[in-house]
């Protein structure tokens, strides 16, 4: 134990000691910087929403656009109102014997306001007018129980969706793991090989089983690269919990979503993604005689990998049907579709149950073929290079 404990010891200080480990990890932190600090900018700027409203004269059309400025101002939100064809919300106030009868709404893009949002910022200023024109205080009431009917009319195209932000910062998350998993399985597969091929491991395999030696390489990478993604975290919930305008960001673009679960989703799926992706980096160097094959090695993980990232893509587009649910539960595209389902507000109890029980096994099935593997070429040498290493 104290061997690999040791061992496990060395390959994150290993990787703790190059500069590349701490220039990635500075370059993430800065790009998470970037978006918190340029993000709130950006958003203040930017308009957010186009927006149709018509009303049967000038002056309501004008009251209650400003109604609804003024209720979107409270939720950091910019409207631009625009001609119907060009608006994503289409807000007609129907003419009537008594104003604001009927509201027709007709949604064109998401993300959409809800039914009570509309009557909610609307009811104010439809019942002043409602009243200024009341002939007779004996009807009073009538018009103060008789809210305005909406009729709601949303396109095919304009289907019930995720928020952009949503999408975005889920999206954004799978990449990270994406990426960190091509990264760090391709530096545990090169190590493997050349300390197979130094015959280091030969030597340390006197006082630790080739498994226990395998084992350990593959945690302390998997050990250094967890570290990367705290620090990633941390930063991400330092702006989120210390930076007023951050928070104000977050709100705006339905960044709320990323919530400490998600960001805990994260780790798990990085771990999971680590345990299928990584093994099977492991096997490869383990078979592999020469650190050059490496490079040529890599095709297997690289088409789970490619599948996975479609599989991502169409989850994103159809996240509750059948297949997306089907697919999640498959071990290599798990780790990224589990974080997206998450992200999206789909993921349910047995794709993480099932999904976790699959993947497990299949990494500890991937596990025992690369300590075979390792076992394999490490003491399989042909004699005639084992009596020229020795001879030198």
């Amino acid at each position: 134990m104290r061997f690999f404990r040791l061992l496990w010891e060395r390959e994150v200080q290993e990787l703790w000691q190059r500069p590349l480990y701490w220039i990635t990890t500075g370059i993430m932190v800065v790009l998470v910087s970037l978006v918190f600090l340029i993000g709130p900018i950006w958003a203040h700027q930017l308009t957010t929403l186009a927006w149709s409203l018509s009303a049967p004269n000038h002056g309501q059309t004008v009251l209650l656009r400003q109604a609804v400025q003024h209720a979107a101002y409270a939720e950091h939100l910019s409207i631009h109102w625009v001609n119907p064809r060009q608006a994503a919300v289409v807000i007609r106030i129907m003419p009537s014997a008594l104003f604001a009868q009927h509201i027709i709404v007709r949604i064109v893009h998401n993300p959409s306001p809800t039914r009570a949002w509309i009557v909610h910022t609307l009811m104010p200023s439809i019942l002043s007018e409602r009243l200024s024109h009341v002939p007779h205080m004996m009807t009073l009431w009538q018009h103060l129980i008789q809210p305005p009917a909406v009729m709601w009319n949303r396109l095919p195209s304009a289907a019930p969706g995720p928020p952009a932000g949503q999408v975005g910062i889920s999206l954004s998350l799978v990449m990270i793991v994406f990426l960190m998993l091509a990264l760090y399985g391709q530096m545990i597969m090169y190590s493997v090989s050349t300390e197979k091929v130094s015959r280091l491991s030969e030597l340390l395999s006197v006082h630790i089983s080739p498994s226990a030696l395998l084992l350990s390489k593959w945690i302390g990478v998997g050990t250094a690269a967890m570290v990367q993604i705290v620090i990633i975290v941390a930063t991400a919930g330092g702006y989120m919990t210390f930076d007023p305008a951050a928070r104000i960001f977050i709100h705006t673009w339905h960044l709320q979503y990323a919530s400490w679960w998600l960001w805990a989703t994260m780790g798990a799926a990085f771990v999971s993604g680590y345990g299928i992706y990584g093994t099977l980096f492991l096997s490869l160097g383990a078979s592999l005689s020469r650190p050059e094959d490496a490079r040529s090695a890599t095709g297997l993980p690289a088409l789970g990998m490619v599948m996975s990232y479609a599989a991502v893509f169409y989850v994103m587009n159809h996240p509750v049907s059948g297949l997306a649910h089907d697919l999640t539960v498959i071990p290599p595209f798990f780790p990224f579709l589990i974080l997206l389902d998450e992200g999206l507000n789909t993921a349910t109890t047995v794709e993480w149950v099932l999904g976790g029980a699959l993947t497990a096994l299949s990494i500890v099935g991937l596990f025992l073929w690369a300590s075979g593997q390792y076992r394999l070429t490490l003491y399989h040498t042909p004699t005639k290079q084992r009596l020229r290493f020795w001879k030198h």
